[in-house]
């Protein structure tokens, strides 16, 4: 079944949707955080988001269903935008319950629409644990290629994990 994603900004009310998301345990280990957040916390950086990505080098949106609009799948990030050499990292997460289903490879295909079409980037890049075999299924499926490994980059799971970077090229002909 094909998902029709839409993405939206962050929103005030998206503080309990970051609270659920930024404290699943489970997630941490794919980033860099160590330590819960506050829902105070999380509701003033909610309030306050810098929407700018050029200016922030980041662009965070909600990904939803065109079917459901009110209610959110999971989370698009990109980061650590350059304007400048025209790419990003990007990272996503869906909700424990819409993983299964397709959601995560539509939310990828829409965010290198997206990534080209609003931002106009050339690249996009993932950083990968190499034990993440679905992550790294889920992206090399979108077109990703392995570009490179950082040999014990990661500390996860108890001990040091080799990180896999991996890009995608954006091109004109990937415009609908």
């Amino acid at each position: 079944m094909a998902h029709q994603i839409l993405f939206r900004a962050l929103e005030p009310s998206d503080a309990e949707l970051l609270y659920s998301i930024e404290n699943d345990t489970e997630a941490w280990e794919s980033s860099e955080t160590a330590a819960p957040y506050s829902l105070h916390l999380l509701r003033r950086y909610a309030t306050h988001y810098d929407a700018d990505p050029f200016s922030s080098g980041q662009l965070r949106l909600v990904a939803t269903s065109a079917h459901d609009p009110a209610t959110p799948l999971g989370l698009l990030d990109f980061y650590e935008i350059s304007l400048r050499h025209s790419h990003a990292w990007v990272g996503i997460y869906v909700r424990p319950e819409f993983r299964g289903r397709g959601i995560a490879s539509a939310i990828l295909q829409s965010a290198a629409r997206y990534a080209r079409m609003n931002l106009r980037l050339s690249n996009l890049g993932a950083r990968i644990l190499s034990h993440n075999a679905t992550s790294l299924h889920l992206f090399t499926r979108q077109g990703y290629t392995l570009r490179g490994t950082l040999p014990s980059w990661h500390f996860a799971a108890g001990s040091q994990h080799d990180l896999l970077l991996l890009t995608l090229p954006l091109s004109p002909a990937d415009d609908p």
